[in-house]
């Protein structure tokens, strides 16, 4: 891999000549505006405005991206890049304001800009190995107004700096060889990818190219042409960069935010499985403690023998619920050994359920049926009345249906939509709002339903209907042989 290339998809080049573009039309804008500012040399000028502008801008998007990712080495370049830009933008502006005085402080001018390229070269090539305890934004634009400000004092109080023949040009390459400095501490920044280090490198040389053949006002045409390509193309490939920077960011934080959410989910679905298998087990442990307490106290010989055939059957019930299901285990399920079963440890509880064998039989598994069963038992006999549950199994066409009515007030309207929802409860339940949406999810994988009927009348109480695929008749003699 290609590391010197931005990465697919992220930047191409119709961004950078788009960059281009809005870098160059306030430009174009200006000049047939204002008239006076037509010649090559004012052109030149606002160009050096415009490059400075996109510093300070590139370094705002390199902040942001920062902000995202928290990288040292990314608060470092915009520190450096704040500073570099907010000086230049304000001697930009003065160039162009009063030509005359930065003319004649021209010498001033260059060696000022010395210890500034200097020190964002010990940025760069030091700053990443330190913790940047200061917002990077505030700090450069604060370092280089201060620099600014110190500038302008300089160059109102300072006698004109004679130079030799031949001196300022080489006082100009002198900047440009410091540009190069730069490019070669933002080549060395580590903590960023070589492509976005490479273009950083070649703005800066293009940068350093535009203010060199500015001296620091060009006067010739070729001179203000140099002037006007270099700093139009270096202020384009630095925006370019610095957005391809952002949005490599955002893309890597947009990723991360996927992941936390995948991860989330996944956590959130474990502690849901684990909170409904929670919900099942109390339930189930209730029917065994109360027939317990019922096998210590004196019962009809059938009483007991029912009652400890029931406790059998939850204990290995409440086996299996600890334990990972393992394959698809759905068979023809004997509904009046599952129902007949929970209705005992619900009556052992004390609870009055109404039912009366079918003779029916389902296809699923039986433990996912009886998890059903027993959450509308125990939903019923909560929000039920005093008289009672009452439990049925009827035939339905190709489906087999368990009904379980109670005798309370009913479910509000205004609740009947979200019912099955998870966390969802009436104002006047004090259980967890899990259960009908743990009993909706398992009819759901048993390849059925559960609906509430709706009763117009006030008081009517609830009623839940369980509708579950009713076996082949193979599976129903398969079953029918394996309980001989």
């Amino acid at each position: 891999m290609n590391t010197h290339r931005i990465p697919r998809g992220m930047w191409d080049w119709k961004y950078s000549v788009l960059v281009l573009a809005l870098i160059a039309a306030p430009l174009a804008l200006v000049l047939q505006l204002v008239p006076d500012l037509r010649s090559l040399p004012d052109a030149a000028g606002a160009t050096s405005v415009l490059a400075c502008a996109a510093v300070v801008a590139a370094a705002v998007f390199v902040y942001v991206a920062w902000r995202l990712t928290g990288t040292p080495a990314a608060g470092w370049l915009a520190l450096v890049l704040a500073l570099l830009g907010t000086q230049g933008l304000v001697l930009a502006g003065a160039t162009v304001a009063d030509p005359g005085l930065v003319a004649e402080q021209a010498g001033w001018v260059l060696l000022a800009q010395l210890p500034v390229a200097l020190g964002a070269i010990a940025l760069l090539v030091g700053g990443p190995a330190r913790e940047l305890r200061l917002d990077p934004l505030l700090l450069g634009v604060l370092v280089g107004a201060a620099i600014a400000f110190g500038r302008s004092v300089l160059l109102d109080v300072a006698p004109p700096l004679s130079l030799a023949d031949g001196a300022l040009p080489g006082l100009a390459v002198a900047g440009l060889v410091l540009h190069l400095g730069v490019a070669v501490g933002a080549l060395r920044l580590t903590g960023i990818d070589q492509w976005l280090r490479s273009r950083l490198a070649l703005a800066s040389v293009l940068l350093g190219a535009g203010l060199a053949t500015g001296r620091p006002r060009a006067e010739g045409l070729v001179d203000s042409v140099a002037t006007i390509g270099f700093g139009l193309l270096g202020a384009a490939v630095l925006c370019s960069a610095a957005l391809a920077m952002l949005r490599r960011a955002i893309w890597d934080d947009k990723a991360q935010l996927a992941d936390l959410h995948d991860r989330l989910e996944s956590v959130e679905a474990v502690a849901r499985r684990n909170r409904a298998r929670l919900h099942e087990i109390d339930s189930t442990v209730a029917g065994i403690a109360s027939a317990t307490r019922l096998l210590h106290t004196p019962l009809a010989e059938a009483r007991r023998g029912a009652l400890e055939g029931m406790m059998q059957a939850e204990v290995e019930r409440l086996e299996r619920l600890l334990r990972e299901r393992a394959g698809d285990d759905r068979r023809a399920v004997d509904l009046d050994e599952v129902v007949g079963q929970l209705v005992l440890s619900h009556r052992a509880r004390g609870r009055t359920v109404s039912w009366l064998p079918s003779g029916l039989t389902a296809w699923g598994r039986s433990d996912d049926v009886a998890e059903v069963v027993n959450i509308l038992l125990d939903n019923a006999a909560k929000h039920g009345g005093d008289l009672g549950t009452f439990a049925e199994v009827r035939a339905a066409g190709p489906h087999v249906e368990i009904v379980v009515t109670d005798s309370g007030p009913g479910v509000p309207p205004e609740w009947r939509d979200r019912i099955f929802e998870w966390g969802q409860r009436g104002p006047a339940s004090q259980g967890q709002g899990i259960g009908l949406h743990i009993a909706h999810d398992l009819c759901r994988q048993l390849g059925g339903s559960l609906r509430l009927e709706h009763h117009d009348a006030a008081g009517s109480g609830a009623t839940f209907v369980v509708s579950l695929p009713v076996p082949a008749e193979s599976e129903v003699r398969h079953a029918a042989h394996a309980a001989q």
